[in-house]
Parts: structure tokens; C-alpha cells; sequence
């Protein structure tokens, strides 16, 4: 408050000074707080919503090239349309990868836990990578452990999605030889199985130090080892991860 004389000159103020300065920050922290939370959820509504988008006509478009394949056509014009189709289904499982990227960061992803056939999944997976290993003159082996249950109770999508991450690694890091997928059991309690999924090559293999590096997002190791076998294993319920 200013007090003025007979001439409204001031001659006395009186007032109060209060420092917001840690007011002012934390104000600011809270905004890029409430920011850094925002965005992500933009992005995964985004994804989601792309990734639907775009998957309507991809199934159309394989839906028309399934039925193609059962008409009338010469065998040049048969492999060129299933090699269209086994793009098709690359291209899904990418846009299906992406999809679950934004469900997990937006908490809103669900696994299935439905009845299916183990042996059926597998073989569904080694039938769209085989293209690729002939191609690069590698043999694709599977072995099953003899107490691996073959009908099993799970999400069969997902562990589709996982396989074939891994076995694409392997082609694309292998130049000969031979790629196994072993699957065993970890451990049993009553009616409950932890299975494991082994994936062996005989690739450019990777250093004990740099294993450390595998599982960071967007790393790629630039150097190639001389040691040629590395097993990943994958232990899903507890999602737990080893490397020998």
C-alpha cells in the first residue's frame, strides 16, 4: 500500500515480499510431470488406433489373396501370390507387435488363456520362416522334450509372436548351418507347467560381456564374435530371461 501527500507525491509504502521461488519450480516440475505423462498416452492411442486402421484393409487383402489361391493358376503365378501372402502375415505380425506396444503402455493389455495346440503353433511358425531359411540354405529343426504337454492352456497369439521374433533373429544373424528350437519343461506343480523355449545357432554368436546390452531397447552390438552358439532362454510365467 503507497501513501501519498497533499501533492500525490509518495511518501510511505507499506507492504509484504513472500519468495516463490520454490513455488515457481515446483509449479514447473509439475507441468512437465503432468507432461511426460500425457504424451505417452497420446502416442499409445495413436498406435492403437493406426494399427486398427491399417489392419482392416490388410485382411482384406489377405482374405483375397487366400481365396486367389485356390483358383486356377500356374505354378510361377502360385508362388508369386503365396509369396504375397507370407508377406501379408509378416506385415500383420508387425502391425500386431505394435499394438501390443500401446496396450502395454497405456495398462490395457490382456493375455488369453484358451486351450490350444502346442505342436500346431510351432509348426504354424516354422511354416512362414522356412522361405527364409531356404533362402539363406539354413536347416529349421525342432525338438520336443518327451514330458512337454501338447495341448496346452495359454495365449497362443503371443507366443506365436515371441517365437518368431526369436527365430527371425536367428536367420538374420546366421550365414550357415542350422537353427533348433528345443522346448522343454522347467518345472511342473500339479496341474501347471513352466515351459521353456530354447533357440540354438550356429550364428556369429555374441561375447559373455556384451550380453549385459541384449534386452536394451533400440541397442544394436556393432561387433561380431567368433564364438557360434548362444542359447536364449525365455521363461514365460515369471518372465525371466537366461543366456548361456
Amino acid at each position: 500500500m503507497v501513501e501519498y501527500d497533499e501533492d500525490g507525491k509518495p511518501v510511505r509504502m507499506v507492504g509484504t515480499y513472500s519468495d516463490i521461488t520454490t513455488f515457481k519450480k515446483t509449479l514447473q516440475q509439475l507441468e512437465l510431470s503432468d507432461k511426460m505423462r500425457i504424451e505417452p498416452m497420446f502416442q499409445s492411442e495413436f498406435l492403437a488406433t493406426m494399427s486398427h486402421e491399417v489392419r482392416t484393409p490388410l485382411n482384406a487383402i489377405m482374405g483375397m489373396l487366400h481365396l486367389l489361391k485356390d483358383t486356377e493358376l500356374s505354378e510361377g503365378q502360385l508362388d508369386k501370390v503365396q509369396i504375397m501372402h507370407d508377406a501379408s502375415k509378416q506385415l500383420l505380425s508387425v502391425l500386431n507387435n505394435v499394438l501390443d506396444f500401446s496396450k502395454i503402455e497405456s495398462g490395457k493389455l490382456e493375455l488369453e488363456a484358451i486351450p490350444f495346440s502346442l505342436d500346431e503353433i510351432v509348426q504354424q511358425v516354422f511354416s512362414m520362416l522356412a522361405v527364409k531359411a531356404e533362402e539363406k540354405g539354413l536347416e529349421l529343426l525342432i525338438r520336443f522334450s518327451s514330458a512337454v504337454p501338447r495341448m496346452v492352456v495359454g495365449d497362443p497369439s503371443r507366443l506365436g509372436q515371441i517365437l518368431t521374433n526369436l527365430l527371425t533373429n536367428a536367420i538374420k544373424f546366421t550365414d550357415h548351418g542350422e537353427i533348433e528350437l528345443i522346448i522343454g519343461v522347467k518345472n511342473t506343480d500339479k496341474h501347471v507347467a513352466a515351459l521353456e523355449f530354447s533357440v540354438v545357432d550356429t550364428g556369429i554368436g555374441l561375447r559373455m560381456k556384451s550380453y549385459q546390452y541384449c534386452l536394451t531397447p533400440m541397442c544394436r552390438l556393432k561387433h561380431r564374435s567368433h564364438e557360434n552358439t548362444v542359447v536364449l532362454v525365455l521363461d514365460f510365467p515369471s518372465a525371466k530371461v537366461w543366456w548361456s
